[in-house]
């Protein structure tokens, strides 16, 4: 009797040991129900900034975020991450549509990307100083 507990033991620790190591792992999807659309520079007009475009140091730029919530949940969130000039962010969507925020563009690269996803925008900057001549 007691060797069949030894026995039923070991079969039991082996048994665990083989399904824990055949179990595939879950990758946690970053964007489980979420279609990501697009990321962009805009004006305060919602105008997009395109390359080549003048840039106005007076005047006010944004980010434009847009997603599609595949499978909307009354009042669950759900997070989107992206980041501006390498500092990483988080906005909340409930359904779908379009986010705006507030951007400083600084002289020089400004890069915008939605974490998960190879949606991106990117602007060049060159602040000059002028004169006005009669």
């Amino acid at each position: 009797m007691k060797r069949s507990n030894k026995l039923y033991i070991s079969f039991l620790f082996i048994s665990m040991i083989g399904f824990v190591a055949c179990k595939k792992l879950e990758i946690e999807n970053v964007l489980a129900g979420i279609t990501p659309v697009s990321i962009n520079f805009i004006r305060a007009d919602s105008t997009i900034v395109k390359p080549g475009d003048c840039v106005n140091p007076y005047e006010k730029y944004m980010v434009a975020i847009e997603i599609k919530v595949n499978e909307p949940v009354s009042g669950m969130p759900k997070s989107v991450g992206y980041t501006i000039n390498d500092s990483a962010y988080k906005v909340d969507f409930l359904t779908s549509g379009k986010k705006y925020f507030p951007i400083v563009l600084k002289s020089g690269l400004n890069k915008i990307q939605l974490n998960a996803t190879e949606l991106k925008d990117s602007i060049r900057v060159v602040y000059q100083e002028f004169e006005l001549v009669n």
